[in-house]
């Protein structure tokens, strides 16, 4: 606290995660024995990652008033740095920790950025929040084996618009408009050592709603949509699309939430996301003039429907909720096939089925420092293909999780 109406808030952080995942071949002449089990090999592949993210971020807010009217100014600034270390080691059986290193890259990533915005307070009822941010970013690929490398860098200018309107005491109107980005990533924009060229995903967002509460009573209602210029398509990993722009795309739909308190401690709850259109604008091609996805083709694993609704029970400091959770079918391949079938490549391609699944979870408060959890994730063990990115993934079977959360 600098002084009264003016603060400023700093952030260190830092992380590191290593995933070492190592898998048998299959026979590719006969992967599946007799008996229907998988008819693994000898040969052995080490998939091993480790990831390492640190950086800074400061904020400064400060009350004002710019030609008599009050508002509020936000600066921020923030660097950021980002590595991957990507090892493949083809291994045996027989000695299944080591062999030849067939892959050993450093991807990186650092970014700057910049951002101002200030609220406007027009009246006591409508309020106007103008933005910018400016972002640059670098990307770099290292193959360790040979010493070569490839970079590729690019500057973001972001505006933005917001507003808020308070139209009873029950009811808040909320709109917005503003540009956002994503880089590609580094295996795809430095594929193979060269800089692909690719641009960044760039989308115009523009959203209206209306929110509010009124007694036991909160809702939120809001429409959406976000046009798209360069997206690169994440379909499954044989995707022509992850080394090329796939161009415009469209999204759009609804988002809606409610809660009811009831008395002695019961309230129910329920949200949804349509996405009516997430769609291509314009036929896609390849290089060899090969139809790879038609106007108006449903964008790959944009569900139409995402659902939850629950209810919860709190009493004596003991809160336990029960939810049921639907996710919409989904494409898989950017021509929008519905059969599931593996292709030559090993991959399958294919419309996943619609899916519910049902959470249990409690808490308890001893007091305000020391609280105790537990849940059971997918309580009806439902049994579901979740993603079709690397051959059939199935979904997460019945799980348990119970921790213990202390507040210093």
């Amino acid at each position: 606290d600098i002084q009264a109406g003016m603060r400023l808030e700093s952030l260190f952080y830092w992380s590191e995660m290593k995933r070492d995942y190592w898998r048998y071949g299959t026979d590719k002449n006969m992967p599946v024995t007799a008996d229907q089990r998988w008819n693994y090999t000898d040969s052995l592949n080490g998939n091993n990652r480790s990831f390492e993210r640190y950086g800074v971020e400061s904020r400064l807010t400060a009350d004002n008033q710019i030609a008599g009217v009050s508002g509020e100014a936000e600066i921020g600034v923030r660097y950021m740095t980002e590595k991957m270390f990507d090892q493949t080691i083809g291994a045996t059986r027989a000695a299944p920790r080591t062999g030849a290193i067939n892959k050993d890259v450093i991807d990186s990533a650092d970014s700057y950025a910049l951002y101002a915005q200030n609220r406007f307070d027009v009246t006591d009822r409508l309020s106007i929040t103008p933005g910018l941010r400016v972002e640059h970013y670098s990307q770099d690929r290292l193959d360790q084996r040979n010493g070569k490398s490839a970079k590729t860098t690019n500057t973001e200018v972001m505006p933005g618009l917001g507003a808020t309107f308070q139209v009873v005491p029950a009811a808040q109107v909320y709109a917005s408009v503003y540009q956002a980005f994503s880089p590609a990533l580094n295996g795809d924009a430095l594929d193979g050592l060269t800089d692909q060229k690719l641009d960044a995903e760039k989308s115009v967002n523009i959203e209206v709603g209306v929110r509010g509460s009124q007694d036991q009573l909160s809702y939120e209602l809001a429409a959406f949509r976000m046009d798209f210029d360069n997206q690169i398509i994440p379909a499954n990993s044989n995707s022509s699309f992850q080394q090329t722009n796939g161009g415009e795309t469209v999204h759009q739909g609804l988002e809606g939430a409610v809660s009811y308190a009831f008395a002695e401690g019961l309230d129910v709850f329920a949200n949804f996301t349509w996405l009516a259109d997430a769609e291509f604008k314009g036929d896609r091609f390849d290089d060899q003039g090969k139809l790879l996805a038609r106007d108006g083709n449903r964008i790959t694993y944009t569900p139409e429907w995402v659902a939850n609704v629950g209810v919860a029970y709190e009493v004596n400091g003991l809160r336990t909720q029960l939810s049921a959770n639907y996710m919409d079918s989904q494409y898989t391949d950017t021509m929008n096939t519905k059969p599931i079938a593996e292709n030559t490549s090993g991959f399958f391609t294919g419309q996943l089925k619609s899916y519910t699944t049902v959470d249990l979870t409690s808490r308890y408060a001893f007091s305000d420092q020391l609280e105790v959890y537990g849940s059971i994730k997918n309580l009806l063990d439902e049994h579901y293909m979740a993603s079709l990115r690397q051959g059939i993934y199935v979904g997460p079977e019945r799980s348990f999780e119970t921790g213990v959360k202390y507040r210093f």
